[in-house]
């Protein structure tokens, strides 16, 4: 019953290119700035990037065909009020552009770690072999996220080909990594672009992470430190496409961390295939750690009790310990950090040894039997998981909290590429149904539920969107021109029997016609109200009020077994950069947009 996916229907609305809606970079209409010394290369726009025209094309898709087309901001950014950042460029959209030699060397990373630096508000080290000292190994470090994209995929003539060809599933980001200065990386796979940056023809997106009240310098060391203990050893899954992300709540972030630390608690994690992270699922862990666990003894018995707090404290420590094994010299007292953590800042309750009989609501599941008992207990529908709370099972502190940003479900995942690409705002809500509706079948693989459970949670908000614009239509009318309501409700009904692929000889009882009466049920309920319509502006922020229910209802919707319930995809943290409206960080948490690094032989100066 989903729209054929390489259909390209007659337009009943408009292509638009419509103004920043919530401070979303996305739908920018207008020209994108360049800031820092460095343009792409000409010739490397042709030769590597799929003839692409201009640098203008360079972060963006251009979608559609036959003259219908409208360019996506999918790869560029607001560009942040930062330093190194040209005062000319902040607050307009496009690029910060820096290259690497990926040698290791000054002259290779100077550039990089320098405007680094700058973001973070960090004095640069005096000396090249500064933090061979270990009194300063701790001192004036980078840790940033690294994001890799496709340059390459600028054009797409239809959604079809975006998706599966162009990775407009993924907005064209496949990698995400952590930068720890000096041209090293950390990743999953551990080898992976053998610990440096192999950025030419394949860019990335550097993120600078930061915690109300935390100087830059204790925060990126507490994350630095923590990154080299969960990257040695780590487990890559054998499909990274069908893995199940199990880390997206605060308490078993915190078991991941403590069992692999504890390795002999921690076996299944480095034998269960399940447990294995892949790339982003790996540095989310890393950040729900930097956030919520300072290192220091204090803050170890806060987050993981009386018992296991300082037991693992001394398996980070202690002389050939977990610090010792990845950072390769000894721990020192000067290496702890103090900070209030996340889930301080949120108002959750840790163990406190004054006020022992106040349950944590943030530590780690005792163990894996207590883990699966509750996530087989949520799986299982919300009667069996109310039993479950009410025979004493610990609820945890939920998906949202202690978060630096949440997971996504299949259905977020969906409503991001709509909003990227078939936004409202851009395409109009009928395309926009469109495509929510056509992507059955890769939710339908991902959670292991049929078609009608699908049809039952996606319907609903795709019949919001074609209504909606109805709203739209009735104010505005076509292209500015005045349209009565069913004379347009026919053009989409024609519109929509094409995207279902019907044809005449097909009987009146096809299901895919009931889907068509539910899609346009709602226009009817908007030519009868007496009211004028709504501006587009007015349409979006009253269509997200009014389907926001519904998408919180879509989260919920359990899926089979070994179904993929949560997403932490390489481009996850960037929306938050992107577009914050949709996607929020904790009210605790700023990620801002730094650079954009290259392959230097894909640079020229800036003229």
């Amino acid at each position: 019953m989903r729209p054929s996916a390489g259909s390209a229907p007659a337009r009943a609305t408009p292509t638009r290119s419509g103004p920043v809606f919530g401070g979303n970079a996305r739908h920018f209409e207008g020209k994108a700035v360049f800031s820092g010394p460095y343009r792409i290369s000409p010739r490397d726009l042709e030769d590597r990037f799929a003839g692409c025209p201009s640098e203008q094309y360079f972060g963006v898709v251009v979608f559609g065909q036959d003259g219908a087309t409208r360019i996506i901001r999918d790869n560029q950014f607001t560009l942040p009020n930062l330093p190194h950042i040209d005062p000319e460029a902040r607050g307009k959209v496009g690029l910060h552009l820096l290259g690497t030699k990926d040698l290791g060397v000054p002259e290779s990373y100077r550039e990089i770690d320098d405007a680094l630096y700058r973001a973070y508000g960090i004095e640069p080290p005096a000396t090249e072999d500064f933090h061979s000292d270990p009194a300063n190994y701790h001192k004036k470090r980078i840790y940033a996220s690294i994001h890799f994209w496709h340059p390459e995929h600028w054009k797409s003539p239809d959604l079809a080909h975006l998706a599966r060809v162009s990775l407009g599933t993924e907005s064209r980001q496949t990698h995400e990594g952590a930068y720890l200065g000096r041209d090293e990386t950390t990743n999953a796979p551990a080898n992976y672009h053998s610990h440096g940056w192999n950025a030419d023809g394949y860019p990335c997106h550097v993120l600078v992470h930061r915690l109300a009240g935390v100087d830059s310098e204790t925060f990126n060391w507490n994350g630095y430190c923590v990154d080299k203990v969960l990257n040695r050893g780590v487990k890559f899954p054998p499909d990274y496409h069908k893995d199940v992300y199990r880390t997206h709540d605060l308490n078993t972030a915190l078991m991941f961390f403590r069992d692999w630390v504890l390795e002999d608690r921690g076996h299944y994690l480095r034998s269960d295939p399940t447990w294995a992270t892949y790339c982003a699922e790996h540095k989310n862990i890393v950040r729900i750690v930097q956030a919520n666990v300072p290192q220091n003894l204090e803050s170890y018995v806060e987050v993981f009790g009386p018992d296991d707090g300082p037991e693992l404290w001394d398996a980070m420590t202690r002389p050939g310990g977990a610090f010792e094994l990845s950072h390769g010299l000894p721990w020192r007292t000067e290496y702890e950090t103090h900070f209030d953590p996340l889930w301080k800042l949120e108002g959750l309750h840790g163990y406190d040894p004054a006020h022992p009989e106040i349950p944590s609501e943030i530590r780690p599941w005792k163990d894996l039997s207590e883990y699966e008992a509750h996530n087989n207990a949520w799986n299982a529908g919300p009667e069996a998981y109310q039993r479950y709370l009410d025979e004493g099972g610990f609820a945890g502190s939920g998906e949202a909290r202690g978060l630096p940003y949440a997971s996504e479900s299949s259905s977020d995942l969906m409503m991001d590429f709509v909003e990227t690409y078939a936004s409202f705002e851009q395409a109009g809500g009928v395309e926009a149904a469109l495509a929510a509706l056509a992507f059955e079948p890769e939710i339908v693989a991902r959670m292991q539920i049929d078609a009608a459970t699908f049809m039952s949670t996606a319907l609903p908000i795709a019949a919001q969107l074609i209504a909606h614009e109805a709203l739209v239509v009735k104010k505005e009318g076509v292209n500015g021109m005045p349209v009565p309501l069913a004379m347009w409700a026919k053009g989409v009904r024609a519109e929509l029997v094409k995207a279902m692929g019907l044809q005449p000889s097909d009987p009146p009882d096809d299901p895919r016609n009931a889907v068509i009466e539910a899609l346009l049920q709602g226009v009817g309920h908007v030519d009868a109200d007496p009211g004028p319509g709504l501006s587009r502006r007015d349409a979006y922020v009253q269509l997200r009020r009014t389907i926001a229910p519904q998408l919180d209802a879509a989260r919920d919707v359990r899926g089979g077994p070994g179904a993929i319930m949560r997403n932490a995809p390489p481009a996850l943290a960037l929306r938050a950069v992107q577009n914050p409206a949709s996607h929020p960080t904790s009210p605790f948490v700023s990620i801002q947009y730094a650079c954009t690094v290259i392959g230097d032989d894909e640079l020229v100066a800036a003229s």
